[in-house]
């Protein structure tokens, strides 16, 4: 391996490639399967999300208005879809960062929308904050997703026989 000095930066060169610093890690092919498992499982969570509001859909939509916001049906349309597509991306592994982020912005106001524990009653309390954390998890998931698209992506052809 040819070593190459940027400014202060060293990089390793492969071929016509470098990957910069030479001192990261090349990922691994478990850790190749691990993203990609990983990533399909939480895709897996927002596609039967996704769907299952397909039959629920006046019921979640008069849901949706009770909290006060507007168009509730053109928003459920729209989240519903955003959860199917980007879903389906997560799982098939293609444009991981596009759909990680675009469910980590969705995540953002629907968990501070509809769980908002800090304004629920008693009897609904526990069941709000847990609902909170969950989605707080997952909106962390989609973040670490996105932020190792481009490293497993980018290898991806080095890491398979």
């Amino acid at each position: 391996m040819n070593r190459n000095k940027i400014g202060s930066l060293r990089v390793a060169e492969l071929g016509a490639r470098r990957i910069a610093p030479a001192d990261t890690k090349a990922p691994t092919r478990g850790g190749f399967v691990v993203y990609r498992v990983g990533s399909a499982m939480v895709g897996v969570l927002f596609l039967v999300s996704g769907y299952g509001k397909i039959g629920g859909f006046e019921s979640v939509a008069g849901w949706m208005a009770g909290t006060g916001l507007p168009i509730p049906h053109v928003l459920l349309a729209l989240a519903l879809t955003l959860e199917i597509v980007a879903g389906a991306l997560l799982i098939l592994g293609v444009k991981v960062r596009w759909a990680a982020l675009a469910l980590a912005a969705f995540l953002v106001p629907t968990t501070t929308i509809f769980h908002a524990f800090w304004a629920a009653d008693a009897a609904q309390y526990q069941e709000q904050l847990t609902a909170f954390l969950k989605n707080l998890a997952i909106l962390g998931a989609t973040l670490v997703l996105a932020s190792y698209a481009g490293h497993f992506t980018k290898l991806r052809p080095k890491l398979l026989p």
